[in-house]
């Protein structure tokens, strides 16, 4: 139960950063891990 709101809160957090800032980057950054997981610096 704690694991899944732990989850839950981190997902929500992460839309809204990705809300406030500029979604395009964000965007463009989840691509590149999701395609390129080695190429994370």
């Amino acid at each position: 139960m704690f694991s899944d709101l732990l989850s839950l809160t981190c997902i929500c957090i992460f839309i809204v950063v990705a809300v406030l800032t500029s979604r395009c980057d964000i965007a463009d950054a989840v691509a590149k891990v999701s395609f390129n997981p080695g190429t994370v610096s």
